[in-house]
């Protein structure tokens, strides 16, 4: 029987794992405590056996090995070894799969849409279908644009990516919202004057949100909008 010591380096192992690993670090922020507990030990329980049979072949393979192992780990803790090869595992592999990977981002998208909250199911249907989303902001203000990134948790904090193409407000009695700022025509003088607006793309209008200030988002439709007006 493994020992509760044996269990929780495999259990930090895939903790590092699920909260680094490039497809799973976006829904991290986004899963319960509990939830977060259980992905990160079906990552854990995974190194984890996979080190058991690493270890056992070497000590069948390589008797001096085995005497070895047997002097840095006590007996008391016959997978201890195992243990923290798991953890190592966890630590180090996802550096791996980040670096090899291709396609990052659609797999990303795949792993939001199929295990991700409501946030990051819409986040994903806007990066993938290209389509721009409506922002609310707690303060009022409102963008449209399009998402450029899915959400990734900085200093604690989650942040939404987007590339906006609208901006304005919605009026606190009427929720009607006003427009105030039309980007495309800047991003247009900005491609065709290059020379002219040097060391500036339009990529430099990227906009960071918290999600914490977010009040309310959704897909937007043009014809859909103009619709509801009539």
């Amino acid at each position: 029987m493994f020992g509760l010591n044996e269990l929780i380096l495999p259990l930090l192992g895939g903790y590092l794992f699920v909260t680094q690993y490039f497809a799973t670090r976006y829904l991290a922020p986004q899963w319960s405590g509990y939830r977060l507990f259980f992905n990160s030990a079906i990552a854990g329980a995974s190194f984890f056996g996979v080190s058991v049979i690493i270890t056992t072949l070497i000590k069948q393979g390589f008797p001096e090995i085995q005497k070895l192992i047997s002097q840095i780990f006590p007996s008391v803790y016959p997978y201890l070894d195992a243990s923290v090869l798991a953890f190592a595992l966890g630590s180090v592999s996802w550096v791996i799969f980040n670096f090899f990977a291709a396609d990052k981002e659609d797999l990303a998208i795949k792993y939001a849409e199929k295990f991700g909250g409501p946030l990051q199911v819409l986040l994903a249907k806007a990066v993938k279908e290209t389509r721009q989303v409506s922002i609310t902001l707690k303060s009022g203000k409102v963008y449209i644009g399009f998402v450029t990134k899915l959400n990734e948790a900085q200093d604690n904090k989650e942040y939404i990516l987007i590339w906006p193409q609208r901006s304005g407000y919605r009026d606190s009695n009427t929720k009607k919202v006003t427009f105030t700022t039309n980007y495309a025509p800047v991003y247009q003088q900005i491609e065709d004057n290059s020379d002219e607006f040097e060391n500036i793309t339009i990529d430099d209008f990227q906009t960071a949100i918290p999600t914490s200030e977010l009040e309310s988002i959704s897909i937007f439709d043009s014809k859909v909008s103009e619709a509801f007006r009539i």
